[in-house]
């Protein structure tokens, strides 16, 4: 599967460092896809999402829920965050999320299924979702500092890089950190790799 994918940050209005952060990363055929939302913003914030960070370049990516409970112990003693992650492998998304990050696949039907909790303090038995994806389809993960009524299908026939643009200028929440993810399926099959 060929994968282009963008994604954007921004810190809270009156700050310079951000409590979110996304991480993507490709390692032996898998690509991840991952999103994390501390709670609160400043700098306290950024440096448990810089943890967090640190601990999704290594993690092993066997599993989306893994990836989320080692994270989950990673965090234990911070504030916690909301967080999700997917795995892209061939032409399946497996996917996890705690806490009010959200996922919506554009195209094929995807059943999204989040975690309430936080990661770091407290969370119900993880959820995951799954299902397969085909060229074309657009998948979004975003934490709350976007609005969730964003017309997300309206602004699919933009590339993700653009899309990212216009949805931190036009439909963020600049009182809190906000972060956009955007990875578009151009190819299916063998041609597997990515462009960013």
């Amino acid at each position: 599967m060929k994968l282009s994918i963008a994604h954007q940050t921004a810190p809270a209005s009156g700050e310079v460092s951000s409590g979110d952060a996304a991480v993507i990363r490709d390692d032996d055929g898998v690509t991840m896809l991952a999103l994390v939302d501390v709670l609160g913003h400043g700098p306290e914030a950024a440096l448990v999402a810089q943890l967090a960070v640190r601990h999704l370049g290594v993690a092993p990516l066997g599993s989306a829920a893994g990836v989320v409970g080692g994270l989950h112990d990673a965090l234990r003693g911070t504030r916690g965050a909301a967080a999700s992650v997917c795995l892209l492998r061939g032409d399946r998304i497996d996917g996890c999320g705690v806490g009010n990050v959200e996922v919506r696949v554009l195209g094929s039907p995807v059943a999204i299924l989040l975690t309430p909790g936080i990661v770091g303090q407290r969370m119900h038995r993880l959820r995951e979702f799954s299902g397969r994806l085909a060229a074309g389809d657009r998948i979004v993960c975003f934490s709350d500092g976007i609005l969730s009524q964003t017309p997300f299908t309206e602004l699919k026939r933009l590339p993700p890089r653009e899309a990212c643009t216009i949805i931190m200028k036009h439909h963020r929440r600049s009182y809190d950190d906000a972060t956009v993810v955007v990875a578009d399926v151009e190819i299916q099959g063998p041609g597997a790799g990515r462009t960013s």
